[in-house]
């Protein structure tokens, strides 16, 4: 009896080891490799050929708000869930640099959606400064123009100049997080800035750690998001997407140096990810002229 107890109690440290205890069921369908990815659509927009960013609506649940990268003007676009049209609109008040990344979050007050749009990109290494955009999200059955008004959040690091292409935004805390695109090794620098950052001044980011990610090119840091819940991140690089569990204690820096369990997820460049508003699946879409949404997720049940 001796053996089999040591036996059991070395099974049950590997698979915990493997699946966070607590942890939801798309996080332990990635560990397990019991996800699958299919095909939602196709995007249907000429003009977006570069989507460098997804992620769901809040006051508009049924639509993916996207944005293309660098080269195109500030603005953002809504499309189905199968990538029909839905809307465009200009972000007055913002200049695209490189616009790397977009997430929606609720307004804790209102319960109305909250677009931050990350022009966060720096390929060459030079920018003065970072700077996100934040607008309410816009109502596609409200009557008005096309426009978004935008505040602008301007950042600077507190260790030079970095490129990236995640931004995360906290629905627990409300703080932002941002993932740089690659580091020596391998490792994706985390950076924070706290929920109440006001526009009209320029605030230093906080660096949080590091993250692991698999070796360049494959390993570069694309993208990310985090459940409606705050309680499972997902990870984009160009051939996976990484979950990482996050426990009710932890701080999204935290969580993001844990142990995470990739699901490979190949596309011509994948550079967004976003999770569904039941935090089931997430989906996924690359650059390129009518590239196809896709969805990584749980078995539907039978």
């Amino acid at each position: 009896m001796t053996g089999f107890a040591g036996f059991l109690g070395a099974l049950l440290a590997a698979v915990t080891s493997l699946v966070p205890v607590g942890a939801g069921p798309l996080m332990t369908g990635a560990c397990d490799g019991t996800l699958r990815t299919r095909t939602a659509g196709t995007v249907e927009d000429d003009a977006l050929t570069e989507i460098s960013g997804i992620d769901r609506g809040v006051t508009n649940p049924g639509v993916w708000w996207v944005h293309n990268d660098s080269g195109d003007s500030a603005r953002v676009f809504a499309i189905s869930s199968t990538g029909a049209p839905r809307g465009e609109f200009a972000v007055t008040g913002a200049t695209a640099v490189d616009i790397e990344d977009l997430a929606v979050a609720r307004d804790p007050v209102s319960g109305d959606g909250v677009v931050y749009l990350a022009d966060i990109g720096d390929n060459a290494g030079v920018r003065a400064d970072i700077v996100v955009y934040r607008f309410p999200e816009p109502d596609l059955e409200a009557p008005g123009d096309a426009t978004a008004p935008a505040d602008a959040l301007h950042f600077v690091y507190p260790d030079g100049t970095h490129d990236a292409e995640a931004l995360l935004v906290d629905p627990v805390r409300g703080n932002l997080v941002i993932v740089t695109k690659s580091g020596p090794g391998g490792h994706g620098g985390i950076y924070t800035a706290p929920a109440d950052a006001a526009p009209g001044g320029t605030t230093t980011l906080t660096a949080a750690g590091v993250m692991q990610v698999e070796p360049a090119p494959v390993g570069l840091v694309t993208g990310g998001d985090l459940s409606s819940d705050g309680r499972t991140i997902a990870i984009r690089s160009y051939g996976a997407v990484t979950f990482l569990d996050r426990a009710v204690w932890q701080s999204v820096p935290e969580a993001l140096v844990g142990e995470g369990c990739p699901v490979r997820v190949v596309e011509r460049q994948g550079e967004s990810v976003a999770f569904a508003t039941d935090a089931r699946s997430v989906t996924t879409v690359s650059e390129g002229e009518h590239p196809r949404l896709r969805t990584t997720g749980l078995r539907p049940a039978r």
